[in-house]
């Protein structure tokens, strides 16, 4: 950018993390000088600006940077000027900052590393902000616009300003169920990734768009990490019923993740409506009391499960009965009773049945044709035990 304006003489540049000095050339041919001293204050840039007028009147200027250790930087004297303005300028915001805007029950967790790797009360807060001052379906903060948690107790406007210091403000946009669900898996795969980092205790491991994972507000998702991506969503169902992926829901994010290349969905779909920044819309939500808040930070808008335990059990194939057997026909009491005497005896006599040729009745009368001798009875009980 400093090579294509004229008439700046010094960049002073910031959020990259990186050291940075050095001379550009701008469209006119003159020199500017563009600086960033590392990141977190481990060093601070001190600059000379060496100014001398030609006798045409142009002006030169030559830089000398010195980068000097943050330790070191604080024997450095304080210049009464400067002291003087930052007096005046923080006894302006005191009365501002400590402005009591309401109270929450429970910390609200804006812990860097918590807001990349899962859902946060403090997530659900903001997102249920935005959706009440929009009127949307459906909310997404990244996670990156989240950077301090509030403590449980009172809620001053310092808090809010630490949880949402860049003034963006709130847009909402159309986008369809189908939509929605690529920028959750997206948002998985960022998750996935954060978790890796996390779990590594590295710090150069997090990945660069680790800011860009959702915290999600309207709907609740279920999900499955073990599952590919783009597979990893299950469910997202908005008031009880699964999104339609052709049907357009407003969509409510600050404007910051409106144009994030992360979520070329939402990057490319026009703005419908637009609202106040940010840190206006949670103070709203405080102001509303803590019921509110203690309802919203409950919430459980992503649910981890498995893919197995989502899916409906399939139907059991029908099984045509078999005939039930007929019931035999009920025997004489008295056959009752005497199989009960020989199941209590442990014998085995024939119980009472329909008279055979072996019954005992019978075989009396043979006895006594035996002993008549006749041959006619012989053939009788021959015949009769074949």
């Amino acid at each position: 950018m400093a090579a294509q304006v004229d008439g700046v003489d010094l960049w002073l540049c910031g959020h990259e993390h990186i050291e940075l000095s050095e001379s550009v050339t701008t469209p006119d041919g003159s020199k500017t000088y563009v600086s960033e001293s590392g990141h977190y204050l481990n060093s601070v840039g001190l600059i000379d600006l060496n100014c001398t007028m030609d006798e045409d009147g142009s002006v030169h200027v030559d830089y000398e940077k010195t980068s000097v250790d943050y330790e070191e930087a604080q024997n450095y004297p304080k210049d009464a000027s400067v002291t003087a303005v930052l007096d005046t300028i923080k006894a302006e915001n005191e009365t501002e900052l400590n402005r009591v805007i309401g109270t929450s029950p429970v910390e609200l967790d804006g812990v860097w590393e918590h807001i990349r790797i899962g859902q946060t009360n403090l997530g659900n807060v903001i997102t249920d902000a935005y959706l009440l001052a929009t009127g949307a379906d459906i909310a997404f903060e990244n996670a990156g616009g989240i950077r301090a948690s509030i403590a449980a107790g009172t809620v001053t406007y310092g808090d809010v300003i630490n949880v949402s210091p860049y003034g963006n403000y709130v847009v909402t946009k159309k986008l369809t169920g189908a939509q929605i669900k690529e920028m959750l898996e997206s948002s998985l795969t960022i998750q996935k990734n954060c978790i890796v980092a996390n779990d590594s205790g590295e710090w150069d491991a997090w990945p660069n768009d680790s800011g860009s994972y959702l915290q999600v507000g309207g709907i609740t998702v279920r999900f499955d990490p073990a599952q590919p991506a783009g597979a990893r969503v299950l469910s997202v169902q908005k008031d009880g019923q699964e999104l339609d992926d052709t049907k357009e829901y407003t969509v409510a994010v600050n404007n910051y993740l409106a144009g994030s290349d992360s979520y070329p969905q939402l990057a490319n779909a026009a703005e419908i409506g637009e609202y106040s920044c940010c840190e206006e819309l949670l103070i709203q939500f405080f102001e509303q009391g803590s019921d509110a808040v203690t309802a919203s930070a409950a919430k459980q808008n992503m649910i981890q499960t498995t893919k197995e335990t989502e899916e409906p059990e399939q139907p059991s194939v029908p099984v045509t009965p078999s005939v039930p057997e007929q019931p035999s026909k009920e025997q004489p009491e008295a056959a009752k009773i005497e199989m009960k005497k020989e199941q209590a005896s442990g014998t085995k006599t024939s119980v009472k049945s329909p008279k055979t040729a072996d019954s005992n009745e019978l075989f009396c009368w043979m006895i006594l044709l035996l002993l008549s001798g006749g041959a006619g009875s012989i053939c009788l009980v021959q015949g009769n035990k074949r």
